[in-house]
C-alpha cells in the first residue's frame, strides 16, 4: 500500500474531480465534499494527502476515493493498484480466500452478462415487444430506457438457464447472483419471468442485482433480488450511480421509495433521486449520501406506509446528525403520480419542512392532548428519536422544539430520554462509549491495529462487512492503510474522532486470531440477515403473499445452512 501511495500521485487522484491550482507548495481548489465559493480545499503532494479548512475533511488517495466514489477500502485500493503498476499482496490471506475472491468475481460477470441479455430481450424481436410496450406506456423514452438500462425478462420458466448454460457457466453461480432458484427436486428455475427489468448497480455502476415489474397483473408486482454476497440492501441506494452529476450540482439527495419512481421523475426532468430497495433506510444509506451531499429530501407516498417510512428515519437522520426534510404529498398520490398530473416537485422540494417538524406533526395528529394518555404515548413516540442523538447541543434544540410544538412539558421529555430507549428493540448507540462496543467487532479492531498480517486478510476477505459500529470502522479501514506495527503505529494521523480509541486498542493486548473472530462476525452477520429474512417471512404470511413467503424461506434455508456450516 505504501508503494500505491509513492507511485500514485494524490494531485492526479484529487485533480480528476476538483480543478485545482497551484498554490506555493500545494494546490487548492473548491471543495468536493460541501459547498463554498473561496477555496478552501488544500492538496499535499509531498505528504499525499488533501485537506479542507472549511468542513474538515481529509485523508489521502484511499480515502479520498472511498469518499467521492462511495467505494470500499479493497475497491479503492485496487483502483489504485492498477495505476501504480503494482499487485495487491494477496498470498498472506491462504487459498480459501483466494477461491472466495474468484468466485466473487464470477458473480459479478455474470451479473454483468445477464444486463446484456435482458437488455437485448428489450430491445430486439418479438420477446421484448410486451416490454417494450409496457415501457412506452409508462412513458419510459429511449434515452431515459439507455441510462437506466432497462431490459425485458421473457416469459417461460428457464430461459435465463438455458442461456446461461449455453454459455457454459455453472447454474449455481446464477443462484449465487440471485438470478436463479433452486427446486426442491432438483434444477433451477429463472427468478424474474415476464417483468420489465431494472439493473441495480453500485455506486462505481457495477451490477449487484435487479428489480423487476410485472407488466400488467401479477404478484408481487415489484421484484428484487434476494441478498447476495455482493448485493447488501441496506447499503445499496438506486439511482445513486446515474444521478451523480445531478447530486453533486444539487448539493442535496432527493430520496423516494422505489426504482420506478426514480426512472419516472428522470423522464420528467426531475433528475438525481435515490431510492431504497425493499427495506427501510439505514446508517449505511445516510453515510453514502453524506459523502456525496449536504441534505436530505424525503418526498415518499402520500399514504400511511410512506409516513411510517418516514418516522422510522427519523432516528437514524437524527443519530447521524444529517440535515433532512420531508415532503408530504397528498393522500393516494406518489411522486411520479403527482408530476404526472401537473404536480411542480421542484417547488414543494424548496419549500419542505425538517423532517423533524413533518414527523411531530404526526405525532400531534395522532394523539389526544387533552388527556395525559395521550400527552404520555406521544412522548413515548418522540423520545426514542432525540435519544438517538450524540450532538448535545442539538439535542438540547430538538428537545425545546418537540415541546413547544407538542405543548408539554419539558422535564417530562427530558426524563423519557434520560430512560434511555423506549421503543421495543432500540438498542443504545454504540458510538457513545466504549464500554458498549460489539466485543467481537472491538477484537477485530484491536487485531488490525497490532497484526500487519491481519490487515491484508481483512481486506481480502471485504471484512468492513462485519462492522457495524461506524467508530469502529473508520478506525478499522485507516489501520488497513498502514504498514507501520503496534509500536510505532501512527495515532497523531489518524481520524480525530477515532484516536482516543485506537489509543485504548493499541493498548490493550488481549489475545485473539484473525480466523476465530472473522468466524465469529461472519456467523453473526448471516444471524442478521436470517433474521431480516423470518420477519419479511412474517410479514409476506400476515399479507397472504405465499409466492414471496415460500421465496424468502428458501433464501432463509440456505443462509441458515451457512451459519450451520461456519
Amino acid at each position: 500500500l505504501q508503494t500505491i501511495r509513492d507511485r500514485v500521485s494524490v494531485v492526479e487522484v484529487v485533480g480528476a474531480h476538483v480543478s485545482l491550482k497551484k498554490a506555493g507548495k500545494a494546490w487548492k481548489g473548491l471543495c468536493p465534499f460541501h459547498g463554498e465559493k473561496t477555496p478552501s480545499f488544500t492538496v499535499n503532494e509531498e505528504r499525499g494527502t488533501y485537506k479542507c479548512f472549511g468542513c474538515g475533511k481529509g485523508g489521502n488517495i484511499f480515502t479520498f476515493l472511498m469518499e467521492m466514489e462511495g467505494r470500499s477500502f479493497r475497491e479503492a485500493a485496487e483502483e489504485l493498484a492498477k495505476k501504480a503498476g503494482v499487485e495487491l499482496p494477496r498470498q498472506e490471506a491462504g487459498p480459501e480466500d483466494s477461491k472466495a475472491r474468484k468466485e466473487r468475481e464470477a458473480v459479478f460477470e455474470v451479473l454483468e452478462l445477464v444486463a446484456r441479455y435482458f437488455r437485448h430481450h428489450f430491445l430486439e424481436g418479438r420477446a421484448g415487444e410486451e416490454a417494450r410496450g409496457y415501457a412506452q406506456k409508462r412513458g419510459i423514452s429511449e434515452e431515459t430506457g439507455a441510462l437506466f438500462n432497462v431490459g425485458g425478462a421473457p416469459a417461460g420458466w428457464d430461459n435465463l438457464s438455458r442461456y446461461l448454460l449455453k454459455k457454459k457457466i455453472d447454474l449455481s453461480i446464477g443462484e449465487r447472483a440471485g438470478l436463479l432458484v433452486k427446486k426442491e427436486n432438483g434444477g433451477y428455475y429463472d427468478r424474474f419471468r415476464e417483468r420489465l427489468i431494472f439493473p441495480i448497480t453500485d455506486a462505481t455502476g457495477r451490477t449487484v442485482s435487479f428489480g423487476g415489474r410485472v407488466y400488467s397483473k401479477g404478484e408481487p408486482k415489484y421484484l428484487n433480488g434476494p441478498e447476495t454476497e455482493v448485493f447488501h440492501k441496506s447499503r445499496v441506494l438506486y439511482g445513486l450511480f446515474q444521478g451523480a452529476k445531478e447530486l453533486k450540482a444539487a448539493n442535496r439527495a432527493v430520496l423516494v421509495e422505489g426504482y420506478m419512481d426514480v426512472v419516472m421523475l428522470h423522464e420528467k426532468g426531475f433528475r438525481g433521486c435515490l431510492a431504497t430497495l425493499g427495506t427501510a433506510l439505514t446508517r449505511e444509506h445516510v453515510e453514502a449520501i453524506r459523502r456525496r451531499v449536504d441534505e436530505a429530501v424525503l418526498v415518499y407516498d402520500g399514504d400511511n406506509a410512506g409516513k411510517k417510512a418516514m418516522e422510522r428515519s427519523l432516528p437514524i437522520f437524527l443519530g447521524e446528525g444529517f440535515p433532512a426534510r420531508a415532503v408530504v404529498l397528498p393522500e393516494g398520490e406518489d411522486p411520479d403520480s403527482f408530476a404526472a398530473k401537473g404536480g411542480d416537485l421542484n417547488i414543494l422540494v424548496d419549500k419542505a419542512k425538517s423532517l423533524f417538524d413533518v414527523c411531530l406533526d404526526f405525532v400531534r395528529k395522532r394523539h389526544d392532548f387533552s388527556n395525559v394518555e395521550g400527552r404520555l404515548a406521544a412522548l413515548g413516540e418522540v423520545a426514542p428519536a432525540l435519544w438517538a442523538m450524540s450532538d448535545q447541543l442539538g439535542k438540547d434544540l430538538y428537545i425545546k422544539r418537540a415541546c413547544e410544538t407538542l405543548g408539554v412539558e419539558e422535564r417530562l421529555l427530558r426524563l423519557k430520554i434520560a430512560h434511555g430507549p423506549v421503543q421495543k428493540g432500540e438498542e443504545p448507540r454504540e458510538e457513545d462509549s466504549s464500554r458498549r462496543f460489539e466485543p467481537l467487532e472491538k477484537a477485530m479492531v484491536r487485531l488490525l491495529l497490532q497484526d500487519t498480517g491481519a490487515r491484508v486478510a481483512f481486506m481480502n476477505a471485504g471484512g468492513e462487512k462485519w462492522l457495524e459500529n461506524g467508530l469502529l470502522k473508520e478506525a478499522a479501514l485507516f489501520a488497513v492503510t498502514r504498514r507501520e506495527g503496534p509500536d510505532s503505529f501512527p495515532v497523531e494521523q489518524s481520524p480525530e474522532r477515532v484516536k482516543e480509541i485506537i489509543v485504548e486498542l493499541l493498548m490493550d493486548e488481549t489475545p485473539g486470531g484473525f480466523s476465530e473472530l472473522a468466524v465469529g462476525l461472519e456467523k453473526r452477520r448471516l444471524k442478521n440477515l436470517s433474521d431480516e429474512l423470518a420477519r419479511s417471512m412474517r410479514e409476506a404470511d400476515s399479507s397472504g403473499d405465499w409466492e414471496k413467503f415460500a421465496n424468502l424461506a428458501k433464501e432463509k434455508a440456505a443462509i441458515d445452512r451457512k451459519i450451520s456450516n461456519a
